[in-house]
């Protein structure tokens, strides 16, 4: 290392300048950096131990986040703009083909290295789902119902919900899935989600194509998603034993547990399974919790920071749903500061810090942070969502949990969209494994100097 920096003095001048700047930031923001991780303070298990979640947890069959089909009032009270978009995407997604899936494109990973092909016809799947789901509850005249039970039904014959560059985990590794391992990863969960959905807003209006498409989706989900979180502990995104910042879990942790405490909550018919796997997902929040930096920052860079700190906003929030409020940790300091991550981190426009796994460029989950912004009323943090958005921008995410949130989040949100984005002065998060510093010259403004590094 001493003969490589030797070599290369432009390097002895960055390594100079980024001790400098360390310093400086320190002696401006007027703070050392902070430790690396978190004091452990925030527990899920110990604030709602399982012997409590049989006294707080509601009933699956009482629990009604959002509304169903059959609810009229609620889908009928969405904002005509609103109401128009999700049954025109429902309309085209009429006339779009249902991409095939067979076993030659899933072994085009294996065989080639490409994940995209697969990925291209299996997200598109989705999405047509997604489409016809929403308009159906908008227009509740039948018109999306049969096309909707096709999707249902398409995917629940899928032999893997799990992708083939995620599959190597099972026994028979790389290759086609084995049907006797189901494997969860990110988008098998997800895919429990999306029918878990299907399941609670069409509910019995399936029945009318057929009594035994619920059937059938209840059975995948059992043996997809529930049986094995419900028994194997050897996933590694389920973060059960973290014992050390070295190996602090990474974003699949909370993106898999939000997927799999919804698909629970909403479909496990077993009150003492459903009490389990909802504890068992606690303990992985647990493990990610466990050394989080105390500054909120997120190493996988503001890119991923909508599948790690606003994954874990799912979790709380859907937990805090079903608890009836009784679980509330919105107030806790390090979920304050996660939340706050994606504003320190945002330059302007379009813009974020480019650090980690992550673009200089992207479009913000709006809704996602307009969410976070309410549950721990960061007025910053929804003024950062809705400066700029349209209604594209807010109803544009793929994951379906997240486009519910946003349908029934949008009229709020439109009615601020004037709002100016917070453009802070200058932010400092020191921990070990990120030390970022940002500053500009201008609060609010994207004139003049913009620094990080």
């Amino acid at each position: 290392m001493k003969h490589h920096l030797r070599a290369c003095p432009i390097r002895n001048l960055f390594l100079a300048a980024s001790l400098a700047l360390a310093g400086w930031a320190a002696s401006v923001f007027g703070q050392a950096p902070s430790p690396g991780s978190a004091t452990g303070n925030l527990s899920l298990v110990r604030s709602c131990p399982i012997e409590k979640l049989p006294d707080i947890l509601i009933p699956r069959e009482q629990w009604h986040p959002f509304p169903a089909l059959q609810d009229r009032a609620q889908w009928q009270a969405l904002p005509q703009p609103v109401a128009a978009h999700l049954v025109a995407r429902g309309v085209a997604a009429l006339k779009k083909p249902f991409p095939p899936l067979p076993a030659t494109l899933y072994l085009a990973f294996a065989r080639e290295g490409n994940r995209a092909r697969f990925e291209s016809a299996y997200f598109a799947r989705r999405a047509l789902l997604h489409d016809l789901v929403f308009a159906e509850c908008v227009e509740s005249e039948g018109r999306f119902l049969d096309a909707a039970a096709d999707a249902l039904w398409a995917i629940c014959e899928e032999s893997t919900w799990c992708l083939p560059a995620h599959v190597g985990v099972q026994k028979a590794r790389v290759g086609l899935a084995d049907i006797t391992e189901p494997i969860v990863d990110l988008f098998a969960a997800e895919s429990g989600v999306t029918v878990a959905w299907t399941l609670h807003l069409l509910g019995s209006e399936l029945d009318r194509v057929s009594p035994l498409l619920r059937r059938r989706a209840a059975a995948e989900l059992q043996r997809r998603i529930f049986t094995p979180v419900f028994e194997r502990n050897d996933f590694g995104w389920m973060a059960l034993n973290v014992t050390s910042a070295a190996h602090r879990p990474n974003n699949w942790t909370p993106w898999i547990a939000a997927s799999v405490l919804t698909t629970t909550l909403l479909c496990e018919s077993a009150p003492d399974r459903r009490q389990q796997i909802v504890h068992k997902m606690m303990r992985s929040l647990d493990g990610f919790l466990k050394f989080h930096p105390a500054d909120g920052g997120c190493d996988e860079g503001p890119g991923y920071w909508g599948h790690a700190g606003g994954s874990l906003l799912d979790c709380l929030e859907v937990l805090h749903s079903a608890t009836g409020g009784k679980l509330d940790v919105f107030a806790d300091p390090l979920v304050r500061e996660i939340g706050r991550f994606i504003s320190r981190a945002h330059i302007a426009g379009d813009y974020f810090v480019p650090i980690g796994d992550c673009a200089a460029r992207f479009e913000p989950e709006r809704a996602l942070i307009f969410r976070f912004g309410k549950c721990i009323d960061d007025s910053s943090l929804q003024a950062l969502a809705v400066s700029g958005a349209t209604l594209d921008t807010i109803l544009g995410d793929r994951f379906m949990d997240r486009q519910l949130r946003a349908i029934f989040a949008a009229r709020e949100m439109l009615a601020l969209k004037a709002a100016s984005p917070p453009l802070l002065r200058d932010a400092w998060l020191g921990s070990e494994d990120l030390q970022l510093m940002a500053a500009r010259s201008q609060t609010g403004s994207s004139h003049g100097l913009y620094l990080a590094a």
